[in-house]
């Protein structure tokens, strides 16, 4: 975003709300902690348009999505366009957690955090289903994109999103952060499916269930996926299930998408 973009501005562009503090900010967008009149949190997301940016693309891409009535998905609360400062916003619902990375800090490994993730992962799971059955794609799957609130609830983060930038922007987000997630067929260019995101699920659950350091290799490619699928331990209560997960997180993250699992309910049987 552009560095005079400050909260005293977001106070212009959303004048229903009150500025708490900048979550997170990326090469083409800035996410604040705002809460309106009625002292209800929300998340602002602004992102930097270029003078080629059609609003009234960017109108229909997000009324679409507002449509969406899940659960696990975030809700979209309200969206607009501010011309002065050459951004777009979405206000979302804010939702107070941690990622799915942090909410497992030691990763999974013994009987209770196994259970707690087939239920986060079953939840995932109909959320993806549920838009799939649309015919739309989340095509950004990442920790960071699944918040788990305190009560232990997940939640797909910027579904859309990335649909959104491609209308309105012909700038690339930086990609080193998120191309260990993305599909071979996103990295080649080629035709998306429900079965990227099942790919991109894959490596989610990979990072869980591997430590930190065999996984940082993975993404400065100096451990293959394979090597790294294979580096899968789990604690002695959950042995007998190792192999069963190698194997599932092995299909889902398949190089041809005909070899993953044929959609999120068949892989949803697969983890009962």
């Amino acid at each position: 975003l552009q560095k005079n973009l400050h909260l005293n501005i977001m106070q212009h562009i959303i004048n229903k709300y009150t500025i708490i503090e900048s979550i997170s900010k990326t090469q083409l967008s800035e996410v604040f902690k705002v809460q309106n009149l009625n002292g209800k949190l929300f998340a602002a997301k602004v992102i930097q348009k270029e003078s080629s940016s059609i609003y009234g693309i960017y109108d229909q891409e997000v009324k679409l999505l507002k449509q969406f009535q899940h659960e696990n998905i975030v809700k979209i609360a309200d969206h607009g366009e501010d011309t002065e400062n050459n951004v777009f916003f979405i206000i979302t619902e804010f939702i107070d957690g941690q990622t799915i990375d942090e909410y497992f800090p030691n990763g999974i490994y013994d009987e209770n955090d196994f259970v707690t993730f087939l239920e986060i992962a079953r939840q995932i799971l109909s959320a993806l289903s549920y838009v799939h059955k649309a015919e739309h794609l989340h095509r950004d799957i990442k920790p960071s994109n699944i918040m788990v609130d305190f009560d232990g609830k997940p939640y797909l983060l910027d579904f859309g999103i990335t649909q959104i930038l491609d209308t309105i922007t012909t700038t690339k987000e930086d990609f080193f952060a998120t191309q260990v997630y993305a599909a071979p067929e996103q990295l080649r260019g080629d035709k998306l499916s429900a079965k990227t995101d099942i790919y991109q699920l894959g490596i989610t659950f990979l990072q869980l269930v591997t430590d930190d350091d065999a996984f940082d290799k993975f993404k400065h490619k100096t451990v293959s996926l394979w090597d790294l699928i294979e580096e899968i331990r789990l604690s002695y209560e959950l042995s007998d299930l190792e192999s069963h997960v190698k194997s599932v997180i092995q299909q889902m993250t398949a190089e041809n998408p005909d070899n993953r699992f044929e959609n999120c309910k068949a892989l949803e049987i697969e983890l009962r």
